[in-house]
């Protein structure tokens, strides 16, 4: 198990769950633009992304598929962190 991966996935789940919270009570309805969950999905990019173009879009505003592509993406990330600094 590497430190360095868990060190650096916890930290993008704490980022990345502070982003979300913050974009849902932040948020001011109406104005010009409404970009709606914007944050949930750019913070679950790398999984979000293939997700869309395949046809399935993810409900980024139920909490629970939003927390799962958090982790699935903490997991991407430590695997890419793992495999870069393994001896």
């Amino acid at each position: 198990m590497s430190k360095i991966g868990l060190s650096v996935a916890g930290v993008y789940v704490v980022a990345a769950v502070g982003f979300v919270v913050w974009d849902n009570v932040y948020s001011q309805p109406g104005g010009w633009i409404r970009l709606k969950n914007i944050a949930a999905f750019l913070v679950t990019f790398p999984v979000s992304a293939p997700l869309s173009m395949m046809g399935m879009e993810p409900e980024l505003g139920n909490p629970v598929v939003c927390g799962s592509l958090i982790l699935l993406t903490a997991g991407l990330l430590y695997g890419l962190v793992r495999l870069f600094t393994s001896r």
